[in-house]
């Protein structure tokens, strides 16, 4: 009886080993739950699938349920046809890829764009089919955009703050690849970085130090803001302070 008993608690002991060998060092991309099971989905595009009047200076954007590979995203991946060129980018997230097109798409064309099984997420999956979807531009060369509606500092401040941020807010979305520390400058010689909301509405330019005190800027008595005709957002004069630095700064309208 007690050698039955000993037995019985080896085999059950035997068996919880193995359970928990089976279950610790079991393959995780075929665990229930766990992350790498999912194939991946696109869950949103732009233009919308079947957007008609769509901007020909578009960019063609896509965005994953997950992070991708972004090696794996491309133009042999990532394509916009019929006959577009262009470059493959992605955000740091690397759930939103976009396709930017060489150069202006033609007026009154459908296009279609498709990113293929070839795309794989960071555990390997695949889409679990081509994802296509198609869009049709306008008959009309595109808008330019309208600009900033708020700034801050506000024009013709006086006293700003030398640890201050400079940012342009826009009343509709700014494609950011194009609004950077060579569109979007504060001078005289102030260095920085441009980054912006997720809306895309919001760009902000943080200087890398401290503005200098009691800095000089060109002559109050400028014209204030107005766009002009070499397509340059305006001019927005910080007023002298006797205390507080001054700046004068611009951003450049995107191309």
């Amino acid at each position: 009886m007690v050698l039955r008993k000993e037995n019985t608690r080896k085999i059950g002991f035997t068996a919880l080993l193995a359970l928990i060998f089976v279950t610790g060092c079991g393959d995780p991309d075929r665990s229930t739950g766990t992350p790498g099971l999912t194939p991946p989905t696109v869950i949103s595009v732009a233009p919308p699938n079947s957007a008609s009047g769509a901007c020909p200076n578009t960019i063609v954007t896509a965005t994953f349920s997950e992070a991708m590979n972004p090696a794996t995203i491309n133009t042999t991946t990532f394509t916009v046809t019929p006959g577009v060129t262009g470059a493959v980018t992605h955000d740091a997230s690397n759930t939103i890829f976009t396709f930017t097109p060489s150069s202006s798409l033609a007026l009154s064309t459908v296009y279609t764009a498709a990113i293929t099984t070839g795309a794989r997420d960071l555990f390997g999956n695949v889409l679990a089919s081509d994802f296509v979807w198609t869009f049709t531009t306008g008959a009309n060369p595109c808008q330019a955009p309208a600009p900033p509606i708020s700034v801050v500092p506000p024009s013709g401040s006086a006293g700003v703050c030398p640890n201050i941020v400079v940012a342009a807010i826009f009343p509709q979305a700014m494609d950011p690849a194009t609004i950077n520390i060579t569109t979007f400058t504060v001078t005289p010689g102030v260095t920085g970085t441009v980054t912006h909301d997720a809306s895309n509405t919001i760009f902000t330019f943080t200087p890398s130090s401290s503005l200098a005190v009691s800095t000089s800027t060109p002559p109050p008595s400028l014209p204030g803001p107005a766009i002009s005709l070499a397509m340059r957002w305006p001019v927005i004069l910080f007023g002298p302070s006797p205390q507080r630095p001054h700046r004068a700064w611009r951003h450049h309208r995107p191309p």
